[in-house]
């Protein structure tokens, strides 16, 4: 049986928006509560502790973002262990977290104008393969390593763009 007045933790979402970091808070009278699993991407201060819990979740966005993948909303769960007397419990706390938000509105319609301006024929063929991409590299390490140059000093981009060389062999 559950210790008198103790009530367990629930599953919950937090949602950071565009946020670096968010304070959370849950009502808890039982004996002790403990983070036991978090994504590589956040961090949560104090990781345990009794009463009330109260913390505050940190999110590095660079850690959880794909390398390959445009990925506009990242999504993780923290487990979080209780115990209330007798009674031992798990909470799930889904956290998310936005890497962009586009916003506005299109006010004009799409105009062109200048001397050059026409219409063009319409494509009877297949389309012409791509005969360029642009690159953009997370940091000038991630670059000096893609372009053949030797790199030194941590940067947490490094390994994944290792990987990513590797598997496309350029």
């Amino acid at each position: 049986p559950p210790a008198t007045g103790a009530a367990p933790l629930a599953d919950r979402t937090l949602d950071l928006g565009t946020a670096l970091t968010l304070g959370a808070e849950a009502p808890f009278t039982g004996t002790s509560w403990r983070v036991e699993d978090t994504p590589a991407w956040l961090s949560v201060s104090p990781t345990s502790g009794t009463g009330a819990l109260r913390v505050q979740v940190r999110a590095n966005r660079a850690l959880g973002t794909p390398v390959k993948a445009d990925q506009a909303r990242l999504t993780g769960e923290l487990r979080i262990t209780w115990q209330a007397g007798e009674q031992k419990g798990t909470a799930v706390w889904t956290v998310t977290a936005d890497q962009y938000v586009l916003t506005g509105r299109v006010t004009d319609p799409a105009q062109a104008q200048g001397p050059d301006v026409g219409t063009a024929p319409a494509e009877t063929g297949a389309p012409a393969g791509a005969r360029s991409v642009i690159v953009k590299y997370r940091s000038p390490a991630a670059q000096a390593l893609a372009l053949g140059q030797r790199v030194t000093g941590p940067d947490a981009g490094l390994a994944s763009t290792r990987a990513a060389l590797q598997q496309i062999g350029p």
